[in-house]
């Protein structure tokens, strides 16, 4: 097994529990202890207690999955696809949430499960089964029909869900494995160029709240005080982290005291580059980078083309998501609501993150020896 890997996995985990602590303990002690116990007397054990059982159902599942011959993946792939498409469609007709967004199928009033985060895992196989199925790579438009109509389906249900965010993970998916994979240049960036066109019709699908979002990333100053609100704190309280952060449990922070909201889930690296600065970003985002190239470097020794197929589709998937959260906190692009994997709080993204890396590590413990060099056949 690539050890490297599972290590870096692990200390994300273990970086993840400790900043959901750091943001949402309260701000000030009311015991008025200082050190230690004013630290202690300020944590609220909601969300780490809730994060922690993730954490452990999530190491299940993953042992689960990956204790299997990755191979098998590739059998059931289109009934794993199915399946996947059966959930999306289920989720039309569970009852909205906020901003009247259709995401989940509650099954309680506070538990709840979102489909969209497993399904990309569904997808990806079914993706690894069609390209490592070819001969060679994609060089006709033609040839590209078949994986259109397979990603269509999960985008178009995303997107009549009003999740614009998760549809755009599906799109960076599809372009990542068929870019690696070594389809010719000229049809991704046709694609790319109809994928643009094809978006202008989406924007009257969005929530009013989607179009405020986009509005404000193209005018940062519009109304920071309403709709830009999130991200114009998200900014401010980054910033004042400056250059070694101002430390983890800072009594008083800026982030403790709402400024940053959703400073668990979406805004969780604004919240962290507080406590640690830019140096501790760099070190995190070092960490993530190192995820990344590991994965891609499992996909070239793999043993077969699938195997292959599924590292990089997994690699794709936490790229985007890596790329985007960091970006939007900082207002380098438009709020989504993508999670930053093993660190934003949240079930679903949780045990989609630790499935996705164990099948990687399965492929990691399965490869051969020599160089794969052909991700073609």
């Amino acid at each position: 097994m690539d050890w490297w890997l599972f290590s870096a996995i692990v200390l994300l985990c273990l970086c993840g529990v400790v900043f959901i602590l750091n943001a949402t303990c309260d701000p000030y002690s009311e015991t008025g202890e200082t050190g230690l116990l004013g630290v202690i007397s300020r944590i609220n054990p909601y969300y780490v207690r809730s994060q922690l059982i993730w954490l452990l159902t999530g190491t299940v599942l993953a042992l689960i999955a990956g204790a299997f011959d990755y191979k098998i993946y590739r059998q059931l792939a289109i009934w794993i696809y199915a399946f996947g498409m059966f959930l999306l469609a289920l989720v039309l007709f569970m009852p909205a949430g906020r901003g009247n967004v259709k995401n989940a199928i509650y099954i309680t009033d506070t538990l709840s499960f979102q489909p969209g985060e497993l399904v990309k895992l569904c997808y990806i196989v079914m993706m690894a089964r069609l390209l490592s199925t070819r001969e060679g790579p994609i060089q006709k438009v033609r040839e590209l029909f078949p994986y259109l109509l397979y990603t269509a389906l999960p985008v178009g249900l995303v997107i009549l869900e009003r999740e614009v965010g998760t549809a755009l993970v599906y799109l960076c998916i599809f372009a990542g494995m068929l870019f690696l994979s070594g389809t010719n240049w000229k049809l991704l960036v046709g694609m790319g160029l109809s994928a643009g066109v094809c978006a202008v019709p989406i924007w009257f699908v969005l929530g009013d709240y989607q179009r405020e979002r986009i509005l404000n990333f193209l005018d940062p100053s519009r109304d920071v005080s309403n709709t830009g609100y999130h991200v114009n704190n998200a900014k401010m309280v980054a910033g004042t982290g400056e250059l070694w952060g101002k430390g983890l449990f800072r009594e008083g922070a800026m982030s403790q005291l709402d400024y940053v909201p959703e400073k668990h889930t979406d805004f969780i690296f604004a919240v962290t580059a507080e406590a640690i600065g830019l140096v501790g970003c760099m070190i995190l985002v070092a960490l993530f980078v190192f995820v990344i190239i590991r994965m891609l470097k499992i996909a070239r020794t793999a043993r077969d083309s699938f195997g292959s197929m599924i590292c990089i589709g997994v690699a794709s998937m936490m790229a985007f998501h890596i790329v985007e959260n960091i970006c939007m906190n900082i207002g380098l692009l438009p709020v989504t609501g993508i999670p930053l994997p093993f660190l934003s709080y949240g079930g679903s993204a949780m045990w989609t993150n630790l499935i996705a890396s164990a099948m990687v590590l399965s492929v990691s413990m399965r490869r051969k020896n020599t160089r794969y060099e052909n991700p073609g056949n």
